[in-house]
């Protein structure tokens, strides 16, 4: 099996476990905190696309803030579960 067969495998088995609410606190604080950072990511890169001046590794205050409120919207939504 291909390391892409093997990785679809595990996200498809990790969203059956999510939906159906297998998984510890711990296991989706680790989930929550790829997520954000795996949206970050996206956005910067999209951001930076459509600039002249592309640099991977810049953040904008605006991105820093985005990600700072997802981050802390997802502690406080895990929190209460």
């Amino acid at each position: 099996m291909s390391f892409n067969e093997n990785l679809t495998e595990f996200l498809r088995n990790l969203a059956d476990s999510v939906e159906m609410e297998k998984l510890v606190p711990n296991q989706m604080q680790c989930i929550a905190e790829f997520y954000t950072c795996y949206n970050l990511r996206t956005y910067i890169n999209e951001e930076n696309n459509k600039s002249e001046n592309y640099d991977d590794n810049e953040f904008t205050d605006e991105d820093f803030l985005k990600f700072f409120i997802l981050a802390w919207y997802m502690y406080i939504y895990l929190r209460q579960k």
